[in-house]
């Protein structure tokens, strides 16, 4: 609320600035909101790309105080390159939504190629007794990002009422772990999941190899592998 400087208030008189000091006091404070986010570097990792140096760079946006569970944190991808200037802008794509409770999922840079350098994105959401993990991977891709793979990581519901009452086929302890193979010759790698734990009552131990689809700049999901379980 602005202030209005009446004659009164600018006559320098004794009363004057008594009713002055009086006007200012009794404004509302403004709302604090630079103390409720807070932006910071959550990955980095300076690379050499075609002979130049580059930078992946990922900025989270989290909630400085605790925040409602569908309140989701923001995360801004970078690929940089460095001239006579400074890091430069190559590729970006900002305020991604991810994790719950204000916070954003976990952020790494992959490289999966010689030339060819990722951020992984994984998180976690738990709901009565119920966690589903996710994993999502962004290559650059013109001037942003795009997703490269987006499949679930972890299924753990054990600790429900439905598993806990109810028969054996509810209850699933499931979990996936991704490897990148470096192969020479290649310009892309290919990745490696592996599947583990229990899903539904069924045991599950299974490992699928995935290829790169350049046109698509995405990753090609082979039979049997569903990339999305819950």
């Amino acid at each position: 609320m602005s202030v209005v400087r009446s004659p009164l208030f600018i006559a320098a008189t004794a009363s004057g600035l008594v009713l002055g000091a009086a006007a200012l006091m009794a404004r509302p404070a403004p709302p604090d909101t630079t103390a409720a986010r807070l932006k910071e570097a959550c990955a980095s990792k300076d690379v050499t790309l075609r002979g130049e140096p580059h930078r992946l760079l990922a900025m989270c946006t989290r909630s400085a105080r605790a925040s409602a569970t569908n309140d989701a944190g923001r995360i801004d991808l970078h690929l940089l390159k460095r001239d006579a200037e400074g890091w430069q802008p190559v590729a970006q794509t900002l305020g991604l939504e991810s994790g719950q409770m204000g916070q954003p999922g976990d952020v790494a840079v992959l490289q999966l190629g010689p030339n060819l350098y990722g951020f992984e994105i994984t998180e976690t959401s738990v709901s009565q007794g119920y966690l589903l993990g996710g994993t999502r991977l962004y290559v650059p891709r013109e001037a942003g990002f795009q997703v490269a793979l987006d499949y679930t990581s972890t299924v753990r519901n054990i600790g429900t009422h439905e598993c806990a009452h109810a028969t054996p086929a509810a209850c699933s302890d499931f979990s996936r772990r991704l490897k990148v193979e470096a192969r020479e010759g290649t310009s892309v790698y290919p990745l490696r999941i592996t599947s583990l734990g229990h899903f539904r009552g069924e045991p599950v131990s299974a490992t699928h190899v995935l290829s790169y689809d350049a046109k698509r700049a995405q990753y090609r999901l082979p039979a049997g592998f569903e990339a999305q379980v819950e």
